[in-house]
């Protein structure tokens, strides 16, 4: 069954259709890569799968939940099941990896604090920073605070990743670096990538399914 199963997908913005008619299916561990240029309905898209816009017309189900049926109260829980990784990390600059980590962990209903550690120290050594956990966001260089953010994003062993431009502000070595590492640890708990990206090179490194936005469609 498809992570994410789109039909036929409307969202307005006002009265003004922003997306029309978007038809998409990504399978369980599938990488897809999402172009499209500022203003063609990306973002929207993205917002949309993660419940941040509602629905106008058409059927779109993520992670087993129905979004034009999701009431308010059911977002946390599907949110739950979405990675996000930034472009700008959003992480918290006062707190060390470590607590970063904890911080989503307990928000989302963990309790038992050896199986948060367990967690932490799984995700970390993933993303090869179990020997940084107690540095400062700000202690790391901008290709290991994107690691962080990753591994942040597969804390609750999501079904979907999405990834919003996540190596916008890295160097080219770094950002194909960034891009495997997405690749290896998605593929490792079959969870499935939607990557949004300006980066044309990044396509040449990684074979998978290609989506661009123009003008508020898919193609």
């Amino acid at each position: 069954m498809p992570v994410v199963q789109i039909q036929n997908l409307w969202v307005n913005y006002g009265d003004e259709p922003v997306l029309m008619g978007v038809d998409l299916s990504i399978m369980p561990g599938e990488f897809v890569f999402l172009l499209g240029k500022t203003g063609s309905g990306k973002s929207t898209l993205l917002k949309t799968l993660y419940g941040g816009l509602s629905v106008a017309d058409g059927e779109v189900r993520v992670a087993g939940f129905d979004l034009r049926k999701l009431k308010f109260k059911g977002k946390p829980k599907l949110r739950r099941e979405i990675g996000m990784v930034f472009q700008d990390f959003k992480l918290l600059y006062d707190r060390s990896i470590y607590d970063n980590m904890e911080f989503v962990l307990r928000a989302t209903g963990w309790r038992k604090k050896k199986l948060i550690a367990a967690r932490i120290q799984e995700v970390l050594d993933g993303v090869g920073l179990a020997t940084k956990m107690d540095r400062l966001p700000n202690q790391l260089s901008g290709g290991e605070q994107q690691k962080a953010v990753i591994a942040r994003a597969l804390l609750n062993h999501p079904q979907l990743i999405i990834a919003d431009e996540p190596t916008g502000n890295l160097d080219p070595e770094t950002s194909l670096e960034i891009l495997q590492l997405i690749k290896d640890v998605a593929a490792k708990e079959n969870t499935a990538v939607l990557f949004a990206t300006h980066d044309m090179a990044l396509l040449e490194c990684l074979s998978a399914k290609v989506v661009r936005c123009v003008d508020g469609r898919l193609v």
